[in-house]
Parts: structure tokens; C-alpha cells; sequence
């Protein structure tokens, strides 16, 4: 049954419903009462229906997540998913955490997920009421040298080490030599910042060395990690103080490694997460960095303080992986003393890959054809001048072979002169035509044409045309 809506049989507008004048008042009443009573019994007619069990089939609804038109419907679909909850067929997603016990919560979950940039071992979460399904989780960690390049020198110029750091030479104008180093953007003031640092040589003049740190003198540790808090604007002033009895006897004295880790800005970036127990042992097997990148790992406790990985950023080579975020295109992995190790592709199109030194390198076809002894050839030509002359080839030839011109054949080994004799077009005066040498010479990539001729030869028209004829065109074939 659908409801009714109320329409009224009779308006007051319509003159023929209700006449303007009725002299009956009998009949004025009733027209009075008229609508009064439609009201009244469309008013029960709609209590009468709600008042039925049919009602709800009758009231629309629309409900997110229902499919249901009507609160029939809804009210049968809703009994459905509370009977099929009952017989273990919860909807996925219709009971969230937070409608579940702590208890139960420890027993499905472990506990609440640890997150420290620490890797778990086996002191870790012992003592855990349900230790087996508790999650640790290693957020991505990049810790980068903030340390500059750059230094302000007092009494003593700066210059780069080979194997990494500065040499800081006295000038000889002062028996005092100073280096800083204002470093700033390190963070908020009071915030930690860790610096490691060490002085691998000094001359044996020197009387004293100090360094400051913060304005502070302090002494440096055998593990060369010191500790200090950044000032009222976020930076840190670094500063060695040298001394020698004179301007003189001044020398040297050596910074080797120098990093500076902000590690309070880092903590203060992730509050959630735990820091690590030692930073300096975090950052010490990565000594010297330029930026030091810990990637996301995922733990799960499978016993008492035992820790299994079960989720990396970056897959280790222990894990099956190839310990790396990416490779760059044309790279090729090898394995190496501490993993795989990355080959870079070759600058040179065409390279050959070799093993070399228990390593892949890339190295140029003409290499390793001569490491091979493998016997290559080059042809050139060119065309005689009867001048002296030098000629580049492209090559540098252990034989060349020079033909052309119905001459003989020239073969020449490296640093060989070969030659033959001429008779001159022109005779002297005493009617003779005398004779001359010539020939080519080869020294290195370069064929030269030679000479040997008397004054008088060279005034009969003597000239260095053996395999040089002028308009002649030659061949040479080289071998090396």
C-alpha cells in the first residue's frame, strides 16, 4: 500500500463549491466544516497506514554503503550482514582497530609497530609480552656532510690533500697560524650537531694545536666525534689554532677527514622516530660520506629477540637483491669484494668489455686487438711531388708496403730507410749523367721522402722522386 497525499474536493474560490450567499445556516455550517473534516480524515487515513506493518515498504531511504530504496529493505539487508557476521562472514573493512580490544590488538599485531632508525637485534624487544608478530619499522635515513670546502686563513694558506682533507702552510709572517669555518642552515639553535674530525700529520716544530668548536676549546677524542649545539642563529663555528716558536720555524699541519652531521635537525624531522642508540656507530662505518643513505627496511620479531627482515627500499645482495635503489641505463653489475659493484657504460661506442685485475673494464677494440697480437691493416694513397717531403698516416705501422708508379716495391719495417740509385735526366758538361739515391724512410706514423745526392747531381735535375714521382699516384698498405 503507498500513502495518500491530501487533495481537497471542494475550494473556496469555486463559487459553484460554496455560493457566495446561503440562506440556510444549516448549509452555511456545513460548508464551513467541509474542508475541516477532509483534513481530519486524511490525517487518520496516514496514522492508520503508519500504524500498519506494511508501513516500511512504503518509507524511501537512502543510506551510503545500502543498496536498499526503501527501510524495508534496508532493515532486511542490515539483518543479512549482522547474521552473516554472526556465522563468521565479516565484510571486509567493517571493523577497524579501534573497535577492538588492546588486548586482542597485542596478540594480532605483536603490539604497537616500533620506529627507530636503529636495525633490531637480538636484545631488542626480549622482554615483550607477545614478542612473536611485533613489527619494527627503519624509516629511510640520509644523513649528509654539512662540512664546507672553503676556509678563512689566518697566518697559513689551505690546500686540498690527495687522499682527502687539507694541508694548512704557515707563511712565515707570524709564529701563530689559524683555519675556521662558519657553517650555517644547520638547524634550529640548542639543536645537536656531531663532528667528526682528525689530524693525521703536523712538523715537528709545532708546540700546539687546539680546536674550537662553538667558540669552545676542545679536546679531541681517539674516535675523533665531538658533540656540540648549534648558537642563537642555527650555525656552528669550527676553528684550528696552530703555534710555533717562531715565524721561521713555522710549518704545517693536516685535517684529514671533516664531516659535520646535524643530527638534532634530523630527530626533530621525525619525532615519531626513535633516534638511534649511537649515532657516532651508525655514522662511523660510512666515515668519509659526502651523504650517507640508510634504506626503509621492515621487521618482524619471530622469537624472543629474534628478528627476521621482511620488507627492504632496497633488496641486499644477501636478500637475493642487488643492494641498490637504481641503476643508471647501460650499467652493469658485477660482483664485488663487499657486493655488487656498478660498471659505468664506455665513453666510446664500439668498446670491448675485458677482465682485468679480477674486474670487468671497457676498453677501445684497438687495445685489445693489439693486447691479442692480432695483425691489423690500414690502406692509404697519395700522390708523388718529386719534393722533399713528410707524410701522417693513420696508423702507425710495424710494415708498410709502398707501390705505384712501375716502380719496385718499398717494404719498410719501423725506424728502416729504403732507398734505390737514380741516373739524372741531365748530363754535365763533360757529357755524363751522373747518379743520386733516393728513397722513403719510416719513423713512427710518419713516411718520409729522402735524398743523397752530389752538387752536381743535384744541378743535373737530381730530386727525391723514388716513390715520389710528381703526378704519380702511390699505395700503401700498412700493417700493425
Amino acid at each position: 500500500m503507498a500513502f495518500t497525499p491530501l487533495t481537497f474536493t471542494k475550494s473556496w474560490e469555486n463559487a459553484e463549491d460554496f455560493p457566495t450567499y446561503e440562506p440556510d445556516e444549516t448549509q452555511v455550517r456545513a460548508d464551513l466544516q467541509y474542508l475541516y473534516d477532509e483534513i481530519r480524515d486524511a490525517f487518520n487515513g496516514l496514522v492508520a497506514a503508519l500504524n500498519d506493518t506494511s508501513a516500511a515498504s512504503n518509507l524511501p531511504v537512502s543510506v551510503e554503503g545500502l543498496t536498499a530504496g526503501t527501510l524495508q529493505e534496508a532493515l532486511e539487508e542490515t539483518l543479512a550482514e549482522i547474521q552473516n557476521a554472526a556465522a563468521g562472514q565479516i565484510v571486509n573493512g567493517s571493523i577497524t582497530k579501534e573497535k577492538l580490544h588492546a588486548a586482542l590488538l597485542q596478540r594480532v599485531y605483536g603490539g604497537r609497530t616500533l620506529v627507530c632508525w636503529d636495525t633490531p637485534g637480538s636484545g631488542d624487544n626480549e622482554a615483550a609480552d607477545y614478542p612473536v608478530g611485533q613489527l619494527w619499522l627503519r624509516p629511510a635515513l640520509t644523513v649528509e656532510n654539512r662540512a664546507g670546502t672553503a676556509w678563512t686563513c689566518s697566518g697559513c694558506t689551505a690546500a686540498a690533500r690527495p687522499g682527502g682533507g687539507w694541508t694548512f702552510t704557515a707563511d712565515h709572517t707570524m709564529a701563530a697560524a689559524s683555519a675556521s669555518q662558519r657553517l650555517t642552515g644547520l638547524g634550529q639553535a640548542g639543536q645537536t650537531v656531531l663532528v667528526h674530525l682528525t689530524l693525521p700529520g703536523e712538523d715537528a716544530s709545532l708546540t700546539d694545536l687546539t680546536v674550537y668548536l662553538g667558540g669552545e676549546t676542545v679536546t679531541l677524542p681517539p674516535d675523533g666525534w665531538l658533540e656540540a649545539e648549534l648558537d642563537s642563529s642555527g650555525g656552528l663555528e669550527l676553528q684550528l689554532s696552530a703555534q710555533w716558536p717562531s715565524a721561521q720555524a713555522a710549518g704545517y699541519f693536516q685535517v684529514g677527514d671533516l664531516t659535520v652531521a646535524a643530527v638534532g635537525a634530523l630527530e626533530a624531522a621525525f619525532p615519531q622516530c626513535a633516534p638511534p642508540a649511537s649515532w657516532t656507530e651508525l655514522l662511523d662505518g660510512q666515515l668519509p660520506f659526502t651523504a650517507f643513505t640508510q634504506p626503509r627496511a621492515l621487521f618482524l620479531e619471530v622469537a624472543d629477540g629474534v628478528w627476521e627482515t621482511v620488507d627492504y627500499e632496497v633488496l641486499p645482495v644477501s636478500r637475493g637483491g642487488t643492494g641498490r635503489a637504481a641503476v643508471t641505463a647501460g650499467q652493469l653489475l658485477y660482483g664485488g669484494s663487499g657486493g655488487l659493484e656498478a660498471l659505468d657504460p664506455p665513453d666510446t661506442a664500439g668498446s670491448l668489455l675485458r677482465f682485468t685485475g679480477g674486474a670487468p673494464q671497457w676498453s677501445a677494440p684497438e687495445e685489445t686487438v693489439a693486447d691479442l697480437g692480432v695483425i691489423r691493416t690500414a690502406q692509404g694513397t697519395y700522390s708523388g711531388n718529386a719534393a722533399a717531403r713528410s707524410i701522417t698516416l693513420s696508423v702507425t705501422p710495424k710494415v708498410l708496403v709502398v707501390l705505384g708508379g712501375g716502380e719496385s716495391c718499398c717494404v719498410l719495417l719501423q725506424d728502416q730507410r729504403m732507398g734505390r740509385t737514380i741516373q739524372c735526366s741531365q748530363a754535365t758538361s763533360s757529357g755524363g749523367y751522373p747518379n743520386y739515391t733516393a728513397g722513403l724512410e719510416l719513423q713512427g706514423n710518419k713516411l718520409t721522402a729522402w735524398m743523397n745526392a752530389s752538387s752536381t747531381a743535384i744541378q743535373c735535375g737530381a730530386s727525391p722522386r723514388a716513390w715520389n714521382a710528381a703526378g704519380t699516384a702511390y699505395t700503401y698498405l700498412a700493417l700493425y
